[in-house]
């Protein structure tokens, strides 16, 4: 039987190398065509869009170690399906997700490698375009020595990556790549494309490093070393994004889409929101003479404001049970452990959630399911984790997801920090994995970001998930001097501040900055902060340009928020309300700057006024320079 088998299989592979194959995929709206060719054993692709050429033929296939020199797959057969539903996701940008694509699956084969079988699949958005390899064998695990996958574009194009807190990258990407660089990758082509490179739902596997092709505008996923993996597996989906306007790849749902979807049953514990957080306020000095720090009348005052305005929750940072490095402090029962419990209480009675910070030194020491069991005991909401020091990416990928689902067994948050992995669309999987700190949070890091940075960040990297950036803070005269958690002056207004907090995407939880008493003096900015009823029910990008400004709508109910901000220069941006209902008048309530206002020389002012909206109706935004925009929308 075996021998008839290889006779088979050896028939075919003769046949095939005579022959050159062709499959063409489309998205649904026929503007993008994905040509997937084999000849020879030799598998790639091109991709066109609007009948433009945007991908020249890119190699596709893998190299695997048992045979180390040989890259020879053919299809054997090919199979195409169409998939159009909606899924309501816990947390995201709106309460209805559209997932739409066409999908080619081809299965390879090769005579150098008959125990492995390899897939490759294609799937084609309007948005874009994605592929992936699934990998079974007759052995139980085989091992990887080169992935060949590329991304080829036909012409030169602007480029920007952030990754933490390196700077933005520029036109000549490919010369720059270094160890640092990460996707989300974002580009501008000079036909006027936007393009975004990104992976999606990753799992026990490295995240992907660019690397750079010798005389070509494009970039390979290699990873220089060899990956043994367990089988069958399926590796994480590449991405390319494809937009007319950044704003079509801001507030695209695709690397959602690619991700496996949660039962909403299953996560209807979470309750997404606002957050305070008490690590900037260290040191404020409110007017009555009370100074915040790590303690619970501090907390008991955010608790307060929080219940007062309908915040669900508080944040409370490193060092409540003890010095977060040292070994020696114990997360369970250490310092200020019984001060946070009465928190936890004091916050429940008022309802307000609480969570904690937790290490990873003391999550390794003191281990971390009894640690994360006992906090869901205590009645906290969530954990916020810091520094997980661990140098192997695929170990640290699978720490992350064993942590979020820890977690999800115990009915808690997830908000990971200091070198997180990337995001790629997990949050649709496990939806109480809220956020995370892969951006240069405000003031983090002993350094600060200009305007312009600052729209460059959330251009790129919301592109793959929601982050913590940690906006919204209103003091800009004396936090430098009075917190040594502030380490350098923000260059910013009240106003632009609020208006972050809406415009980065913060998926299950927008964390906030400033102390309490600092947010009562400004109440009725703080009441653009404290209507973001998380999850979203819509979001749009309205107008924005690369590195100058951004202006975004999100829905919250019957409420409309719309955010604008700009870079160092002053503009004016007009706001078009044609989301609203036609037929219905709303209430708006407006928060502009004055002419004297300016993010160095004069931070602080802003006026506030109310008029009736109508879908009809446009706004026009002026904005100082590095300072922002706001409206309230209601019904009338």
């Amino acid at each position: 039987m075996k021998k008839r088998y290889y006779i088979l299989l050896f028939l075919t592979i003769f046949t095939q190398n005579l022959l050159s194959k062709e499959f063409k995929l489309q998205s649904p709206d026929k503007n993008t065509t994905v040509i997937i060719s084999e000849i020879k054993g030799q598998i790639s692709y091109n991709i066109t869009n609007n009948n433009k050429v945007l991908v020249s033929p890119s190699i596709l296939g893998i190299l695997f170690q048992e045979s180390p020199m040989v890259d020879l797959w053919y299809v054997d057969k090919a199979n195409s399906q169409n998939v159009d539903e909606t899924w309501a996701p816990v947390i995201g940008k709106r309460s209805l997700v559209v997932n739409n694509y066409n999908e080619l699956e081809l299965d390879l084969f090769s005579e150098y490698h008959t125990q492995i079988h390899l897939k490759l699949i294609f799937r084609a958005y309007n948005e874009g375009i994605a592929f992936r390899y699934l990998i079974n064998s007759e052995m139980d695990s085989v091992t990887i020595s080169t992935e060949l996958s590329e991304i080829n574009f036909m012409e030169d194009m602007q480029w920007w990556s952030y990754r933490k807190e390196r700077p933005p990258l520029g036109p000549s990407l490919a010369s720059q790549i270094d160890t640092t660089v990460n996707y989300p990758l974002l580009a501008h082509s000079k036909s006027g494309k936007n393009i975004a490179i990104l992976e999606a739902q990753l799992d026990n596997y490295p995240w992907a490093m660019p690397a750079s092709i010798a005389g070509q505008s494009g970039f390979s996923f290699d990873y220089n070393r060899h990956l043994t993996i367990p089988v069958p597996f399926s590796m994480p989906w590449r991405v390319i994004m494809i937009g007319e306007t950044y704003g079509e790849l801001i507030d695209s749902d695709l690397i959602a889409n690619l991700n496996p979807k949660a039962d909403p049953e299953n996560f209807s514990w979470v309750k997404p929101g606002v957050s305070f957080w008490d690590w900037r306020a260290w040191g404020y000095k409110a007017d009555d003479g009370f100074v915040y720090g790590l303690d619970l009348p501090s907390w008991k005052r955010f608790i307060d404001l929080a219940a007062e305005t309908g915040v669900p929750y508080l944040l409370l940072d490193a060092d409540w049970y003890g010095p977060e490095f040292s070994k020696g402090s114990n997360p369970l029962t250490g310092g200020k452990s019984q001060d946070v419990k009465a928190a936890i209480e004091y916050g429940r009675q008022k309802g307000v959630g609480l969570v904690l910070y937790l290490n990873h030194v003391a999550a390794k020491a003191y281990g971390v399911e009894k640690i994360i069991q006992a906090y869901a005991e205590w009645g906290a909401k969530g954990i916020k984790y810091g520094f997980m020091k661990i140098d192997d990416p695929v170990e640290k990928v699978n720490w992350t997801h064993y942590i979020v689902k820890l977690c999800a067994q115990n009915q808690l948050f997830v908000n990971f920090h200091d070198g997180p992995v990337p995001p790629t669309g997990e949050e649709a999987t496990f939806p109480n994995f809220v956020h995370r700190e892969f951006i240069h949070a405000q003031s983090d890091g002993k350094r600060v970001f200009e305007p312009g940075d600052y729209i460059k960040m959330v251009h790129v990297n919301t592109l793959a998930g929601p982050v913590d950036q940690n906006n919204g803070m209103f003091d800009m005269v004396n936090s430098l001097q009075q917190r040594p958690k502030m380490f350098q002056q923000l260059n910013s207004t009240p106003l632009a501040e609020a208006a972050r907090t809406l415009i980065t995407y913060s998926g299950g939880m927008t964390v906030i900055p400033d102390a309490a008493d600092m947010y009562r003096k400004h109440m009725k900015l703080f009441r653009f902060i404290s209507a973001q009823k998380l999850p979203w029910a819509e979001s749009k990008t309205l107008d924005s340009q690369m590195g100058e400004y951004i202006s975004m709508m999100r829905k919250s109910g019957d409420t409309y928020l719309v955010a604008s901000v700009t870079d160092e220069s002053a503009r004016e941006l007009t706001i078009d309300l044609s989301f609203l209902p036609p037929g219905k008048t709303f209430k708006a309530e407006i928060f502009s700057d004055t002419p004297e206002t300016h993010y160095i020389n004069n931070r602080m002012d802003y006026n506030i006024s109310q008029r009736n909206v109508t879908s009809t109706d446009t706004i026009i935004a002026k904005i100082a320079p590095g300072s922002g925009h706001c409206m309230i929308i209601e019904p009338n």
